[in-house]
């Protein structure tokens, strides 16, 4: 009898594979660091094939330590970093260029698609996919009608796993792209159209769950239905059961990404918190405004870095060693700065420096910044929009075993934040959803997989919380005029 529902997911920093029981618990866990490559400023890029290759490897990795072949496997969801481009050759499945992750900015600059009438920013896979087919072609004789093909990440480890038989992808997943009409859900063949592309190129779009594709034999090592695809932010909503208007959560990775379920209407609050697609299965969409701090567990990798903090895994302990950020703040906008404002070019910003400066000071002065960011996301959309405060925020992603960091959240936004039990939000939400695909159980009941093992009360007035932030904001107002 099959009794696991396998999570493949492929982040911006790693990879994980984890074999989930039906009832949600984790029975089995393979992961792998993702390397990037930033050959010149601004490009940001990762080898897709070796992302399959150690997909694999995680795959026998959580299986063996769950005691479970892939015979036992009941079915498999893939959740995926989003908008990235990968590019390969339709009859080998050899990628022809490096994997465009998100974060590059290769298109700041170019081509104005948004004066073109069509909702593309630089961010997008719309906006990078034509620089990067254009760098394919180049000198070689390939048709984008016959010869190519392209998707995210996730349609490139699907047509892997399916050996060719599957080119898909969600419409979670194609939401980010820039490609995806928003009136009719569909591929926009006028921009298509306009790049000079073909529909051929382009992934079926598929459900967010269902019976998606079929593992091959000889590329898997057995026949397992594939049954869920989401982009990693809306499967992690899945996780806290985000499936009701209002309903919220934050995710804490290398980004910290706010999202808040709107039902089945697109609500437009900014161009710089989009309306993205939730879900959609069978004719039943739902939506989420998003709002991103696009630089967050990856401060404290930097820091670790260029030795302003020893390790990323002691940044709790290290900003305990005091009580306060002795006057020390910062700006974590290393990529710029996203919702509300998007200001790619906005610089990251630490000040308030003294000889007295600790360590401790600059580590604490960055989860307060973190915090703030979102505070500022937060308190935009539930002030542009008629949604209700939630009554906590829910939060999960690696960055949630700081206590300490989830402990200045709470105090910061004045709200209570209430942890997930399972810290890869986005593994979980995409094997429950796996798990609706295969009929194991269905939509109405998944609140049951929202277990929090704490919630952190704020510990200051909500007339502090308020006073600090617009004292933060003077701060890094200041700072970057000066």
């Amino acid at each position: 009898m099959t009794d696991i529902l396998l999570a493949l997911d492929v982040g911006t920093t790693s990879l994980r594979a984890i074999a989930f029981s039906h009832e949600g618990e984790v029975m089995g866990y393979g992961h792998s660091r993702t390397t990037s490559f930033h050959p010149e400023p601004g490009r940001v890029e990762q080898d897709a094939e070796a992302i399959w290759q150690e997909m694999q490897e995680v795959i026998n990795s959580a299986l063996k330590s769950a005691k479970r072949k892939k015979k036992d496997i009941t079915s498999i969801g893939v959740t995926t970093q989003r908008s990235s481009v990968v590019v390969w050759d339709a009859k080998t499945g050899r990628t022809l260029s490096p994997m465009v992750i998100w974060s590059d900015t290769r298109a700041v600059g170019g081509i104005d698609w948004l004066a073109k009438g069509y909702l593309v920013v630089p961010q997008m896979a719309a906006a990078k996919l034509p620089l990067v087919i254009e760098g394919v072609l180049e000198g070689k004789r390939y048709s984008t009608k016959d010869s190519l093909r392209w998707g995210n990440i996730d349609s490139y480890l699907i047509w892997k796993l399916t050996q060719g038989a599957a080119h898909i992808t969600d419409r979670t997943q194609a939401t980010t792209t820039g490609y995806l009409d928003p009136q009719t859900l569909e591929w926009n063949d006028a921009l298509i159209a306009e790049q000079g592309l073909h529909r051929a190129l382009f992934p079926k779009l598929v459900d967010s769950w269902g019976a998606l594709a079929t593992t091959s034999r000889r590329a898997f090592g057995a026949s397992v239905p594939i049954t869920a695809i989401l982009a990693d932010q809306q499967s992690a909503m899945m996780a806290h059961g985000a499936i009701t208007p209002g309903a919220c959560k934050v995710s804490y990775g290398t980004s910290g990404t706010f999202n808040v379920n709107t039902g089945d209407q697109m609500t437009w609050v900014s161009p710089t918190l989009p309306p993205w697609v939730q879900y959609a299965k069978a004719g039943d969409v739902a939506y989420c405004i998003e709002g991103m701090v696009l630089s967050a567990g990856s401060v404290f990798d930097w820091l670790a870095g260029v030795d302003l903090i020893d390790s990323v895994q002691q940044s709790e302990n290290i900003a305990a060693q005091s009580a306060d950020n002795g006057g020390v703040f910062m700006l974590p906008s290393l990529q710029g700065i996203g919702a509300p404002f998007g200001n790619p070019e906005r610089k990251a910003m630490i000040g308030g420096l003294s000889g007295g400066t600790t360590k401790a000071h600059i580590a604490r002065a960055a989860m307060e910044g973190i915090s703030f960011r979102i505070r500022e996301i937060v308190d935009f959309v539930y002030d542009k929009t008629d949604l209700d405060r939630p009554a906590q925020l829910p939060v999960d992603g690696g960055a949630t075993t700081n206590d300490l960091f989830m402990q200045i959240q709470a105090d910061l936004l004045h709200l209570p934040v209430a942890r997930h039990a399972v810290r890869e939000g986005a593994a979980l939400g995409v094997a429950i959803a796996a798990g609706l695909g295969g009929d194991v159980f269905e939509l109405s009941t998944i609140n049951r997989f929202a277990k929090y093992d704490r919630v952190f009360e704020p510990q200051i007035s909500a007339d502090e919380a308020a006073t600090r932030l617009r004292d933060w904001q003077t701060l890094v107002s200041s700072g970057a005029k000066g």
